[in-house]
């Protein structure tokens, strides 16, 4: 029970860092002997693969920007590229590809970011800036592009994990509270433990789905 109650004073202590608590919750896992929790904080912990999915929580919407130069010295920096804009240069597939962002950093570096107000960039690979070209903004091409997810979204992320993990510790201590302050941890059926990790934690997709992915 100490655990529990250790973790979930972490979690709701503002002024902690959320891997603290992940790594909590990494004990919690372990003690449960819970595979599909363990995978889930340490994909939080150490992020994800790229080859892999995330859950919907770490899907954001994105903005795409771009260096644009022209005639007569004539610059833009940090242009808003419209998705409209987008489609007509690139077409219509690869453009809604750039409509989100995969988020796949640890929440360490997200909250790293967030204290040094910074934002998270993904590059443009090189040939699509070079379809993008003159396609954009009238007499001046493309130099350079970048996806733009800013701190207020990595901080909306952070928050969506803290909210997460209090849920499923909360609703664990309620539904086996008795058990866990006994130290019997082996004695908490499996089966209710998923539930309760789908329902909390992976909320936002099918029941009895999990994350399981290998890592490179």
């Amino acid at each position: 029970m100490e655990l529990l109650q250790s973790l979930q004073k972490a979690i709701v202590d503002s002024s902690r860092s959320l891997t603290d608590s992940l790594r909590l919750a990494k004990i919690l896992a372990a003690r449960l002997q819970h595979t599909p929790l363990k995978e889930w904080v340490d994909f939080e912990l150490d992020g994800y693969p790229k080859d892999g999915d995330v859950p919907a929580y770490r899907k954001a919407d994105i903005s795409l920007r771009g260096h644009f130069i022209g005639p007569a010295g004539m610059s833009s920096k940090n242009a808003h590229i419209p998705h409209g804009n987008l489609v007509s240069a690139v077409g219509r597939k690869l453009a809604d590809q750039w409509r989100t962002m995969s988020i796949r950093q640890g929440i360490a570096e997200c909250e790293h970011l967030i204290g040094q107000k910074g934002e998270l960039r993904v590059q443009v690979p090189p040939e699509m800036i070079r379809l993008i070209g003159s396609n954009v903004y009238e007499h001046m091409s493309c130099m350079d592009a970048f996806a733009w997810l800013s701190a207020g979204t990595l901080r909306g992320l952070v928050d969506s994990v803290r909210n997460r993990l209090l849920t499923f510790v909360l609703d664990l201590e309620t539904s086996h509270g008795v058990t866990i302050k006994d130290q019997n941890w082996r004695s908490v059926p499996a089966g209710s433990i998923t539930q309760i990790f789908n329902n909390s934690i992976l909320r936002d997709v099918a029941a009895g789905a999990h994350i399981s992915q290998t890592r490179e």
